[in-house]
């Protein structure tokens, strides 16, 4: 999916103490994930290098604390750092700033994770990381965390690792963090372990393994354990599963304690706070109370695993091959390292960045630009500290699978011209120059992210690295550099080819070409001759068995004539390969192109608008909490009324210009987007598919995700918006609109190959999406479904010729969207309409009667689709039901408030009594379901392997009748937007700048927000218990409107056809009705189950 920047809003109070008033200013802080700022490489560095400054601070001392460390930080970490070690030996960070958004508390343990299982009992570091969520001799329950997080929007996690274990907790309030950490301390002290709750946990655990099994891609780590060394903890199950972990139900209390006692320890235990400045000495002293409490166990003593090697001469130097009943050919290429040398002078860190930084450039790209696979992924990997992996995961097309050996053979050369540089100051000082970049320039990001990343970090960083260590290579060293890139050939890889090897010999003989054929020249190719007819031969040729997974898989070892011909040079590719190592993005600055946007931005930002911005707001720990009155609703009030929306500011030749002005963003960022809108695509599913097919080739021919399609037509955002990006990007339109052979036969095909492979992909992996999109294809009358985008690429509906005349229509006739928002003044905004005009040499549409998209009622009482698969490998692992209740086109405000309080509870209530008490399935979720910006429907699903669908249809009912009973629980009263962190007061009134783009996207695409009506603001709708009541007992009491979309996925070795059954008010699998789906599927399911096509109004 792809990802928009993130802006979280942030607000610190300045106390004046008057006779009479409160006097509140406050200043936003905005973040921006770094990961998510999409931009052409070479523009991304020019403007925030030129103004972002690196700065060493040193926090605060305050009275009766240790000296505080000089702390390195980027420009825009506002927090203040402080490291204690208490008395009992725990490891104590606590981060503060003002008008932290949430507050969150990290609890790590170093050197405990799953290496540290008993070879008996696998997965029992995961299974212990579980029973921090039952009870305690003080608390009955801690399950009540999980519904306090899902009503108050806060976030908890376990994390178990190979080495390290993890337990974030992210709330709004400093009781809810304190409500965490008793109960997590409680629970190592007096740890209750009642059977019922072990039994529940462990089939939680169970639920996640068959989770892993419904992932193909996993397959390949899986089998990358099983290659190890037997003796090493690397083989071992990381995740558990019922058969692992059956000792447990022998004696669950000593089995558990005697891991706690003998792991959980305080010395190796990090504890990571983030809290609010105004409330930093409240928070210490709470903590370290409840910390203070675990006394130190002077009997054990924890000492670290320090593995040798998992990978040696004996099980390195192979090919291997995965049977899978996948429709998608993966070469894997994986190198495992021996870093044990580097661990302080981060030599193997500085290797992995230029791998990472110049691969991805060069080999990914190249790769991709050919059209030999169709997505390359870099992988690092750690075994242990002392070892880890390198490689690269790719989806081969069948050209790739032709000449997967030069694929090989190409991977091995780029690292030789990296080690023909590595000894190059010169290289050494550009990765320098970029990773100072990257960390001077980082953004803040949202708390639970943090806080897991610093906690991560304090484990090994209590100085003043905590956050600079991973990007400094000042110590790196020439001899560690050698000695690691040595280790890249043939010789130490391990080759891993997972495809469908269920093909006759007549298929093999076409898929494979024939060596014996091979003339002289080809000699590389005959040297491989013996891994070729390994990788024919047939199924009864799969001689090992994962344990616990049920994969098979064969291996070969490479002789030496085979491991020179895999590091020979590439030599029959389309074109000599050569590298130029030290082409790094960062170029030299040329501040004559940007001095004069520079000075517009500081004018901004000292301009009397951007002050107007940041006044009357109110800090969300400034007050005290009042009766029925929260201090983040009163918060939620003041940032409405404040708040900037996109404004149409101008329009020309049918073009609309919005801006969305916010000068309190960073120094360079912003964004422009362009939505070239042709109406009638949205009554063409064939125009739809095209849109998919143009944006995947702009984005490949520029190596950037800027374009992505719409229901509407093509659309592209860009972040960091400079004039040079501007042009740059205009460049690219015009050359490409220009163009009249912009696509030829060998690219066509390859984007059909490319969606086919994503769309098999997605199907392996999650059955409840199939089930979605199945369900969403019959009840919108034009919706593209992935089976109709299989229909189309595999039939004779589309051709590049059709493509070719539908793209010059197409760009001949859209029209145009065009929003700019960030740090930029209207001049600019207008500057880049009429550039947009003058080259694209825009011709807009004409008047065109749009037709809405169609979408069905149900006219008759609750009805059953049951959908059989034979898409995934694990297929009697996964069933998946979506319940859908129709609650009709809400127009009136209260209905929609309603529908999005009862869809929180629910989600609220799903998690914590499907999976926590009844372990249904291990992906659970409800949400409002809208067509064209209108709620129509709540959707409950469930994606499991305990029980069938009926049976998970049978919960969700007492879920719903659960529902119902704790809203009925609530005062008369009650003020729902006190109770919940209520999404609506906020996410639809607040515009950062990502959300900005994608709100406004929706709107548009959704025709819900036209040129001629600006966005107004709602004014915030109260409604009572009484009336949430009536709208459930409408909506869900009565059933009237219902559909059960249920999927029991069912491998067939002698059919390989999706079947869809129909049954009327029976929750049985009887054979009554045979469609393939969905072809016949949309005419006689409508029919028989009277679903009535509705438009939506204008």
């Amino acid at each position: 999916m792809k990802a928009n920047c993130q802006i979280k809003q942030y607000f610190y109070l300045l106390i004046a103490i008057a006779a009479i008033a409160l006097l509140f200013l406050c200043f936003l802080d905005k973040e921006i994930n770094k990961n998510e700022i999409v931009a052409f490489k070479k523009y991304k560095f020019q403007l925030r290098n030129y103004l972002f400054q690196n700065e060493t601070v040193k926090t605060d001392e305050e009275p009766n604390t240790k000296p505080q460390l000089n702390i390195t930080k980027s420009k825009y970490d506002k927090y203040q750092y402080e490291i204690l070690k208490l008395e009992n030996g725990i490891n104590l960070l606590i981060a503060h700033k003002e008008n932290v958004e949430k507050l969150g508390i990290n609890i790590a343990l170093n050197g405990v994770g799953s290496y540290r299982d008993p070879k008996d009992l696998q997965g029992l570091s995961h299974f212990v990381e579980h029973l921090l969520f039952t009870g305690s001799a003080n608390y009955s329950r801690i399950d009540d965390i999980l519904l306090q997080s899902s009503l108050k929007n806060g976030q908890i996690n376990g994390m178990t690792m190979p080495n390290q274990t993890m337990y974030p907790f992210v709330f709004n309030d400093l009781q809810d963090i304190e409500f965490c950490l008793k109960r997590y301390v409680d629970f190592l002290k007096y740890p209750l372990l009642q059977k019922e709750e072990v039994k529940n946990e462990l089939q939680s655990v169970h639920s996640e393994f068959v989770n892993l099994l419904a992932h193909s891609t996993q397959s390949i780590l899986f089998v990358l354990k099983d290659l190890a060394k037997k003796d090493h903890p690397f083989f071992g199950f990381q995740c558990g599963s019922e058969e692992s972990l059956s000792k447990v139900g022998d004696d669950p209390k000593q089995i558990v304690t005697q891991f706690l006692e003998e792991n959980y320890l305080n010395e190796n235990t990090y504890v990571t706070v983030i809290t609010d400045s105004q409330l930093l000495n409240q928070t210490k002293a709470m903590v370290q109370n409840e910390l203070l409490k675990l006394e130190k166990k002077e009997t054990h003593q924890f000492n670290f695993n320090n593995s040798d090697m998992a990978f040696d001469s004996e099980n390195k130097g192979k090919y291997i091959k995965i049977n899978s009943l996948t429709q998608i050919t993966e070469l894997s290429i994986f190198i495992p390292l021996d870093v044990k040398l580097s661990q302080q002078t981060k030599s193997f860190q500085f290797i992995t960045f230029v791998f990472q930084d110049l691969m991805s450039i060069n080999y990914c790209s190249y790769l991709l630009k050919y059209h030999y696979v169709s997505d390359c992924d870099l992988i690092v990997e750690e075994i242990t500290t002392q070892e880890q992996f390198l490689g690269v995961y790719m989806s081969l097309t069948q050209k790739g699978f032709d000449n997967q050996f030069e694929i090989s053979r190409l991977f091995f050369q780029y690292f030789d011209l990296i080690k023909s540089k590595l000894d190059k100051e010169e290289l050494k000082n550009k990765v320098l120059q970029e990773q100072s970049y990257y960390f001077e320039n980082q953004q803040p990001i949202d708390v639970f992210t943090y806080i897991t990343m610093l906690g991560y970090s304090f484990m090994f960083n209590q100085n003043d690295h905590l956050l600079n260590d991973e990007y400094d290579f000042t110590k790196v060293d020439k001899e560690e550099l050698n000695y690691i890139i040595n280790q890249f050939n043939a010789q130490n890889a391990l080759f891993i080819l997972r495809k469908n090897f269920q093909d006759t010999e007549e298929e093999q003989a076409q898929r494979y070409f024939q060596t014996q054929d091979k003339e002289s020249e080809n000699q590389n190719d005959l040297d491989l001759v013996k891994i070729m007819r390994f990788l024919q031969s047939g199924n009864d040729s799969f001689q090992n068995e994962v344990k616990y997974y049920n994969i098979k898989y064969s291996e070969y070892k490479l002789n030496d004539i085979e491991i020179q011909s895999l590091n020979k040079k590439v030599t029959n590719l389309e074109e000599n390969i050569s590298i130029n190592i030290l082409e790094l993005s960062i170029k030299d600055y040329d501040e004559s192109n940007i001095q004069q946007e520079i000075k517009v931005i500081i004018k901004q930002l000292q301009s009397t608008s951007h002050q107007l911005i940041l006044n009357k707001q109110v800090s969300p720990h400034s007050i005290q909490k009042k009766k029925n009155k929260s201090v983040f609703q009163k918060l939620s009030e003041q940032i409405y009324k404040n708040t900037q929306r996109p404004q149409l500011i101008k329009t020309k030749k049918n073009i609309n210009l919005w801006l969305y002005q916010n000068h309190d963003l960073y120094p360079g960022l912003a964004f422009a987007s362009i939505l070239m809108s042709d109406p009638s695509i949205e009554q063409s599913l064939v125009s739809q598919f095209y849109v998919e097919l143009i944006a995947d080739y702009f984005n490949l021919f520029f190596d950037a995700g800027l374009f992505y399609p719409t229901s509407k037509g093509l659309s592209m955002t860009v972040y960091g918006y400079t004039d040079n990006l501007q042009r740059t990007i205009f460049s690219i339109l015009e050359s490409s609109f220009d163009d009249e052979n912009f696509l030829n036969e060998d690219k066509y095909l390859y984007l059909l190959e490319r969606h086919r492979s994503y769309i098999y992909r997605q199907r392996e992996n999650y059955s409840v999406l199939e089930i979605f999109d199945w369900m969403k294809d019959i009840l919108h009358a034009e919706y593209l479904s992935v089976e109709t985008k299989l229909d189309l690429i595999n039939s004779e509906q589309i051709s590049l010729s059709d493509l070719q005349n539908w793209f010059k229509r197409y760009k001949s006739r859209f029209n145009a969207e065009l929003f700019i928002g960030g740090a930029v003044t209207q001049h600019i905004a207008e500057q880049y309409l009429d550039n947009f005009i003058e080259r694209i040499e825009y011709n807009s549409i004409p008047d065109f009667e749009y037709k809405p998209l169609a979408y069905y009622d149900v006219k008759q009482k609750s009805k059953t689709f049951v959908y059989r698969s034979n898409q995934t490998y694990y297929d009697e692992n996964n069933f998946s039901i979506i319940n859908y209740y129709q609650i009709g086109e809400l127009n009136d405000k209260k209905s929609v408030k309603a529908a999005q309080i009862i869809s929180q509870f629910f989600n609220a209530y799903s998690f914590y009594y499907l999976r926590s008490i009844s372990q249904l399935g291990y992906n659970i979720f409800s949400f409002e379901y809208s067509v064209g910006g209108k709620m129509r429907a709540i959707t409950i699903g469930i994606q499991g392997h305990k029980y069938a669908p009926n049976e998970m249809n049978h919960h969700i009912e007492v879920l719903i009748d659960q529902v119902f009973k704790e809203i009925s629980k609530l005062p008369e009263n009650v003020d729902f937007n006190q109770i919940l962190d209520f999404r609506g007061s906020r996410s639809n009134e607040i515009y950062s700048l990502g959300q900005a783009q994608q709100s406004f996207w929706e709107l548009i695409v959704n025709n819900v927000l036209s040129p001629e009506q600006e966005t107004k603001k709602n004014k915030e709708i109260h409604i009572t218990k009484r009336e949430v009541l009536v709208k459930f007992k409408k909506w869900f009491k009565q059933q009237s409107a219902k559909i059960s979309f249920q999927g029991e996925n069912k491998y067939r070795k002698n059919s390989d056809k999706n079947q869809t059954i129909s049954q009327d008010d029976t929750f049985s699998f009887s054979e009554e009705k045979l469609y393939y789906c969905p072809k016949q599927l949309q005419s006689e399911l409508k029919q028989k189950f009277y679903l009535v096509p509705v438009q939506r109004k204008q």
